[in-house]
């Protein structure tokens, strides 16, 4: 028997100083985690994006993030 259940979350936002544009990004979060048997299995994968402006309001930079971690428990029987 496996069980799975999976969710994700998306988030933006932007960071004003006296109205002009400082900071902006976003980026998903998506978790899985699968049960089979005595194995147990999380999986986070997080991407995302966060983009910097100089005060005149130009983008100065864009770092782009992936990362997925992964984690496996054996769990007791019953």
């Amino acid at each position: 028997m496996t069980d799975t259940t999976n969710w994700s979350l998306n988030l933006t936002f932007k960071v004003e100083i006296a109205g002009k544009l400082v900071i902006s990004g976003g980026g998903e979060k998506v978790y899985s985690a699968t049960k089979k048997w005595n194995q147990y299995k999380e999986t986070w994968k997080l991407t995302g994006t966060l983009k910097t402006y100089s005060p005149t309001g130009n983008l100065i930079k864009t770092e782009q993030r992936n990362a997925t971690y992964i984690k496996y428990k054996k769990m007791a029987i019953k």
